[in-house]
């Protein structure tokens, strides 16, 4: 089975037949038999597609109001002609995504509160048991953070209509970020750096001990592979060969998995980020 978002291209109420442009880039044909909704169907409506045989319409229904990211609201004089076109976000959309990316970070910051004066001295204990502080810091802090960025993100995506095929890489999801928010994006992290002097230290663990590791943090841009190179995403799908509690010079046996947040800055930084709403008319 297929399930597939798309727009009605084309509908004749007349033969009960239509076209769906569907958003893997292709098009559908559909029948009155295979749609669901009581009201015809109307030419530009979003619609929700499931090919039960993964080629062929089997349903078609209007996709409902949550997945609607925003409406253009147009106003024409008497004569026909257009005096304004105005955005506006839904009160439904994808806000639940916001809401999730804001919860996500709330999520990271009290945990990294609860245990950030918490010494790890050296992950030994691993060969013999468990090690719940450094799977604390290591892996359970930088993934709450890592999936606030990345749902913010794509909430951005989605509202700018911008298709991310359900990417785990930050970079990936940035670059699909549109010219003038991704701008400001880089203009907030540069001026929250020069007026508040954060302080961004992450150190690393391992049979030896503790060492800070020195990144880079300078701009935005940095600041997202640093998220990425450290694993806060991908980590979360870590299976056991991608651990080690020795150095090691692989990119594979991860040092990474090891390393944590180890300042406040970082929250409050994300807290200055994930306050952006940016202007539906910056998504053009």
């Amino acid at each position: 089975m297929k399930e597939l978002l798309g727009t009605i291209k084309t509908w004749e109420g007349s033969t009960g037949e239509g076209e769906i442009q569907a958003d893997d880039g292709e098009t559908y044909p559909f029948t009155k038999r295979e749609w669901v909704e009581e009201s015809c169907p109307e030419v530009h409506g979003q619609v929700r597609v499931i090919c039960q045989d993964g080629r062929k319409v089997s349903k078609v229904e209007y996709l409902l109001i949550e997945g609607w990211p925003r409406l253009t609201v147009k106003v024409d004089s008497e004569e026909g002609r257009l005096i304004s076109t105005e955005q506006r976000r839904l009160i439904g959309g994808p806000w639940r995504m916001r809401s999730d990316a804001l919860a996500w970070m709330v999520a990271a910051r009290e945990l990294h509160s609860q245990v950030a004066d918490q010494k790890i001295e050296d992950l030994s204990g691993l060969l013999l048991g468990v090690h719940p502080l450094i799977s604390l810091r290591g892996s359970v802090i930088k993934y709450c953070y890592g999936l606030s960025i990345e749902l913010y993100l794509k909430w951005i995506l989605i509202e700018a209509n911008q298709n991310f095929k359900e990417s785990h890489e930050l970079r990936k999801l940035v670059n699909k970020v549109p010219p003038r928010v991704k701008t400001e994006l880089r203009k907030r992290y540069s001026d929250f750096q020069d007026s508040k002097l954060p302080t961004l230290r992450m150190s690393t663990a391992d049979v030896s001990g503790v060492c800070e590791l020195k990144l880079d943090w300078s701009t935005f841009d940095k600041f997202i592979s640093n998220l990425e190179n450290q694993k806060f995403i991908i980590g979360r799908y870590a299976t056991p060969e991608s651990y080690s509690i020795y150095p090691s010079l692989s990119n594979k046996l991860s040092k990474e998995m090891n390393s944590y947040i180890d300042s406040r800055g970082f929250f409050d930084l994300a807290d200055d980020i994930l306050s952006y709403e940016p202007d539906l008319d910056d998504y053009s």
